[in-house]
Formats: C-alpha cells, structure tokens, sequence
C-alpha cells in the first residue's frame, strides 16, 4: 500500500483534518454514498467535514485492503441519539493515489 493511502486512513481514523487535506491531490475527486461528485482538494475535504459534523458521532475505520492501485476500509459510525441511544451507519471508502496525493476518494454505504 502506498504511503499515501495507508496515511489518509491513519488520519481519517484519527479525525485530523489537517492531515488528510496534505494528503490529497490538488485535483482530487470525492464520489459520495449518493453518487454526488466533488472535485478539488478544498471542495473534499469541506465534504468530510460536513459529513463528520455532529459532535458526538464516533468514527471506527475498519480493515484496510490493498489491491490494483485501490486501497480501501471498512466505516462505522456511531451517533449517539437523545435518550442515551445510539445509531449505527456502515459503509466503505476506497480511494487511489496518484503521483500528487489521493487523487479519488469513493465513499458506498
């Protein structure tokens, strides 16, 4: 796994923003779970703060893979609901690198 990617889910898990956004190419593109296209390194990384906005919502990066250039993680988010209860959302995030930095990040549910 490249260097790139293995570092893009260290600091997803990790919730430093600051990190993924070195990390990605200027020219990045982000393919959200609803088929919504984003494109530019800012514009992304705007996306996944939106996405990770609310306050008490956990997220766990699973497994990473690598395989044909893609290296991709299992997701699990938990949000913690009023009355002490929580919700569970599951998905993936593959994303490929180029010579410049991650250059697509496709998130799936």
């Amino acid at each position: 796994m490249s260097p790139a990617a293995a570092g893009w889910f260290a600091a997803l898990s990790a919730g430093d923003i600051t990190t993924l956004s070195t990390l990605l190419a200027p020219e990045a593109e982000l393919i959200g779970p609803d088929g919504r296209r984003v494109r530019g390194s800012a514009p992304v990384i705007r996306w996944l703060m939106d996405a990770a906005s609310p306050a008490d919502a956990r997220l766990h990066v699973g497994t990473v893979t690598h395989a044909h250039g893609i290296a991709a993680a299992t997701l699990c988010v938990e949000i913690l609901l009023s009355g002490g209860q929580h919700r569970t959302e599951r998905g993936v995030m593959a994303v490929t690198v180029g010579r410049r930095g991650v250059r697509r990040v496709v998130i799936d549910d």
